[in-house]
């Protein structure tokens, strides 16, 4: 009996699983950030900006995000109102 086969059909087996390992690399071409990037980017902008600044830029990120929420709700009611207007009594 020939070992050949044997090592043909493992051959195979090794090739596709290769291709599948292949396969998902190209899906998920965005690495996942885990606990360790965070803390090491994080200590990173506390060496760059200091311990005082960053609360300061956290406080401008925070009005600038409610800001631009507010603005959105702003544009939603007039086309509401608008709306309202429109609909026969």
């Amino acid at each position: 009996m020939s070992v050949l086969p044997f090592v043909f059909v493992l051959y195979l087996i090794d090739l596709l699983r290769a291709r599948r390992l292949e396969s998902r690399l190209r899906r998920n071409k965005v690495p996942r950030i885990g606990l360790t990037e965070i803390l090491v980017i994080a200590l990173i902008l506390l060496l760059l900006f200091g311990a005082t600044r960053i609360p300061e830029m956290m406080r401008g990120l925070a009005r600038g995000l409610r800001g631009f929420k507010d603005e959105l709700k702003a544009e939603e009611k007039p086309k509401e109102q608008g709306e309202e207007k429109s609909k026969p009594s």
